[in-house]
C-alpha cells in the first residue's frame, strides 16, 4: 500500500462504526465516528498508521519525483504539530508547527539522519484510545538503528482525527522522543 488513505480503505468496514450525529454548526446530521463499538477498530487503525508511518513514508520520502508536500497533505493537517525530543549524542529539542516544516524534519530524519525505527507493534509497545471527542491516540515504542547499529529507544504518541467529510483520519500531532 503506497498512501494513508489506501491503508484506511484497508480496512474492514464493521456494522456500526460510523453513527449520524448531530452537526454541531447545524444544518441536519453528519456521520461521525461511533466511539461505543470502535476499541477494536482504534487498535487496528493504529497498528495500521504504525506500520505506514515506518516501513510506508520513509520510501516515499526518498523518491525524489514525487511533491511531498501536496502528498503529506493528504496525510497530515495542515496546521500539524511536531515535537522531536532526542538526547542521543547531545540533548535536542525540534518543535514546529505546519505542514511544511513538519515534513521537512521528518525528511532529514529519515533521509539525512539514515535513521530506522523498528516499531514494536506487539508485547505491550502498542497502545490506542480514543477520546470522547473521537481523537484517536496511537502511542508506539521501540528501537533506533542507524547503519546496522543499534543507537537507542524510542518513544512516539501520534494524534489523528477525523475531518469533517472523510472517513478517513489524519494526524494533527506527532511527538517523538529518541533517548539511549
Amino acid at each position: 500500500m503506497d498512501s494513508w488513505t489506501e491503508v484506511w480503505s484497508s480496512l474492514k468496514r464493521e456494522e456500526g462504526e460510523y453513527a449520524k450525529c448531530s452537526n454541531p454548526t447545524g444544518g441536519g446530521e453528519v456521520e461521525c465516528w461511533n466511539s461505543q463499538v470502535s476499541e477494536t477498530i482504534a487498535n487496528e487503525i493504529g497498528r495500521k498508521l504504525c506500520q505506514w508511518f515506518y516501513f510506508v513514508l520513509p520510501k516515499q520520502l526518498l523518491q525524489k519525483h514525487q511533491p511531498f508536500n501536496k502528498l503529506a497533505s493528504s496525510y497530515f493537517t495542515e496546521n500539524v504539530h511536531l515535537q522531536c525530543n532526542y538526547n542521543i549524542e547531545g540533548q535536542n529539542k525540534l518543535d514546529c508547527t505546519g505542514l511544511m516544516m513538519t515534513t521537512w524534519v521528518l525528511s532529514g530524519i529519515f533521509k539525512e539522519e539514515n535513521l530506522v525505527f523498528s516499531p514494536n507493534l506487539d508485547l505491550g509497545g502498542l497502545k490506542t484510545g480514543h477520546d470522547r471527542y473521537g481523537v484517536l491516540t496511537v502511542e508506539i515504542s521501540g528501537t533506533v538503528h542507524k547503519h546496522n547499529s543499534y543507537i537507542g529507544i524510542f518513544d512516539h504518541t501520534f494524534q489523528a482525527v477525523c475531518l469533517p467529510g472523510r472517513k478517513s483520519f489524519i494526524i494533527k500531532s506527532v511527538q517523538l522522543n529518541m533517548h539511549k
